[in-house]
């Protein structure tokens, strides 16, 4: 089979099943070559107090919100070479259906997650806020790891969804569990795969951690067909691009440093996971006040409220913290997040 017939045979299934997965470094040395650039760059992010991989991101999810984890040159590669394939995918899409489209490349996360990391997310669907009726934002992730990563979902229930677009993040009843459980189907990734899924999909994350024996590193990528020749999140393209930004993900989420569950729940911890790991530079930190014991008011609390410094839970761009940006965005490269007229295959 051509690459030309293969592309469109991932197109088919895409549309049929809702997801499919597709060889993107083909090759050990190809996976390797990313995988040990990609770690050397982590290893160097400025936002940081060490090299440590372990200190990059705090929960089990382990998807980065730093400013550098989204516009490093090795990752900003990766989409290049993504957006590559996607365009091929998306002209078989129109091959199929037989409608032109605008296509645009989506931001997403570089993922760290650890091997003891214990990560668990019921039933769900992934949808964007900002979407308009019509659109389709398609998910996925490269595996860029060693070992095999794994995708559970219902094949096919991506089409109940497609026409009720802008529910952000969307979990399913309880009610529906042992229904979609019933359904449900393991898609493998292998090394170097990269999964595409329709964002309305059902699907859930189950604990794979003893799977892993060593960091799962994926990165996170997505794509947006849509009518419209405006960007999703356009309003703040400028600035991501120019002050290398945290740009805000597909669901419309902005990536977080650490969760709310942390800032409450375990602030002592989070406040000392702050102090230990992220440079104190710039805008990086906020002082802000928590409740203190009623019965022991602590000496120089203001009111009867402690204050505390933590960094902030959505980093400042890296231009705004007065670190070294990375390369300068060109308008090739710029023009990937915009949407760009995909037309029929046949014309």
């Amino acid at each position: 089979m051509d690459s030309h017939s293969e592309m469109y045979t991932y197109a088919r299934e895409l549309c049929q099943r809702g997801v499919t997965v597709i060889p993107l470094l083909i090759g050990t040395e190809h996976l390797v070559w990313y995988h040990v650039r990609i770690r050397s760059e982590m290893q160097a992010f400025p936002e940081f107090r060490s090299e440590s991989l372990n200190n990059r991101v705090l929960g089990a999810f382990g998807a980065l919100g730093n400013p550098a984890s989204f516009h490093s040159p090795t990752v900003r590669e990766l989409r290049r070479l993504v957006h590559g394939r996607a365009h091929e995918l998306v002209r078989n899409l129109t091959r199929y259906e037989g409608t032109p489209i605008n296509m645009e490349q989506l931001f997403d996360r570089l993922s760290w997650r650890q091997p003891q990391a214990r990560f668990v997310e019921s039933w769900h669907r992934d949808e964007s806020e900002s979407a308009l009726a019509g659109d389709r934002i398609f998910g996925g992730w490269i595996n860029l790891s060693r070992q095999m990563q794994q995708f559970v979902c219902f094949p096919g229930s991506h089409v109940d969804a497609k026409d009720d677009p802008g529910r952000g993040f969307a979990k399913i009843p309880k009610g529906e569990h042992a229904c979609l459980d019933s359904q449900a189907r393991t898609i493998d990734v292998n090394p170097g795969e990269w999964i595409v899924f329709d964002q309305t999909i059902a699907h859930k994350v189950s604990d794979g951690a003893r799977f892993y024996f060593e960091p799962a590193m994926r990165l996170y990528v997505g794509f947006r067909l849509t009518k419209s020749d405006r960007a999703l999140h356009a309003e703040e393209m400028d600035r991501v691009f120019a002050d290398q930004a945290c740009p805000r993900l597909p669901s419309g989420q902005r990536p977080p440093l650490y969760s709310a569950m942390h800032a409450s729940v375990h602030l002592k911890k989070t406040i000392r996971w702050c102090a230990d790991n992220v440079k104190d530079i710039g805008p990086a930190f906020e002082t802000k006040q928590k409740n203190a014991n009623k019965k022991r008011k602590r000496a120089g609390s203001e009111g009867g409220r402690e204050m505390y410094k933590i960094a902030r839970r959505f980093m400042p761009s890296l231009r705004d913290l007065g670190l070294p940006l990375y390369e300068e965005y060109n308008q090739a490269e710029r023009s990937m997040y915009a949407p760009t007229r995909i037309r029929v295959l046949s014309e």
